[in-house]
């Protein structure tokens, strides 16, 4: 018997969209491949000759990987059930266009998914945890009560250590610069 496979797609659905660090996905997607994407904060294509889409519902189907609740949350309502009903993929600069990608790159989309993990990865877990729950619970939480939790969240990472040290190197590096001064120009009384 085989046990590689110990999670169901379902858990590995449940899991991508929940986790704390940011999710990118940097390939070609139709079917379940897209529907994965649908889950990940950042999806970026490579401009090529391939489709990216739910083609379900021409199969007699509907997407069953989560499509039809993650695409309204990424694209609105009108435009998702559009797109899922038509079941007509799109090539990448479309899919880009219509907002089911971040990104189409004409390279590898690989290498722009790294620069952006590494640049993330080099963020403090904490805030960037944060942001992603904010964020993603900001359509469904009352504003005011987000309002207050994003101030809650905000004084709270402002006395931990990470943010302390990085706005002390950002102060003495940024703030004291003679190239971040302030010049200002005296105007002549003359009007010509």
């Amino acid at each position: 018997m085989d046990t590689t496979c110990r999670y169901s797609a379902k858990d590995f659905f449940r899991g991508s969209s929940v986790a704390a660090a940011p999710l990118l996905l940097a390939r070609r997607q139709c079917d379940g491949g897209f529907e994965f994407a649908l889950s990940c904060d950042f999806r970026i294509a490579e401009d090529g000759d391939y489709l990216i889409g739910l083609p379900e519902a021409r199969l007699g189907l509907l997407p069953g990987a989560g499509g039809t609740q993650r695409l309204p949350r990424t694209i609105g309502t009108p435009a998702a059930l559009m797109h899922i009903i038509m079941g007509d993929p799109v090539n990448p600069r479309e899919a880009e266009r219509k907002g089911l990608v971040h990104e189409t790159v004409s390279g590898k989309a690989l290498d722009r998914a790294m620069e952006i993990a590494q640049r993330l990865s080099s963020y403090p877990p904490e805030s960037v945890a944060y942001i992603k729950r904010l964020v993603r619970n900001a359509t469904e939480t009352p504003l005011a009560q987000g309002l207050a939790l994003e101030r809650n969240l905000f004084l709270k990472l402002c006395i931990s250590e990470p943010a302390l040290a990085r706005m002390r190197a950002y102060e003495e590096e940024h703030i004291t610069s003679p190239s971040r001064s302030i010049v200002v120009q005296a105007r002549s009384a003359s009007h010509d």
